[in-house]
């Protein structure tokens, strides 16, 4: 085996390297858009519970002071 050919499996190594660490970086990408996108999802839950919570809180102090206001009035 002579240089040249030496050379040339050596660069077909790298290329098949080179294409396995790109398939790697895309898979990689993904899962963080993936990972991103599941946090956002959570992240809109919680502020939709926070949202309904804080309803439930005002709607609360509503009513107790609605009920207040008509105790006092009789």
């Amino acid at each position: 085996m002579d240089d040249h050919d030496l050379l040339q499996r050596v660069d077909e190594k790298v290329s098949a390297l080179h294409s396995r660490f790109d398939i790697l970086e895309e898979d990689i990408k993904r899962r963080l858009v993936d990972h991103k996108k599941d946090d956002e999802k959570f992240v809109t839950k919680v502020e939709f519970d926070s949202v309904k919570w804080l309803g439930g809180v005002v709607g609360a102090v509503v009513t107790f002071l609605l009920g207040l206001l008509t105790l006092l009035k009789k």
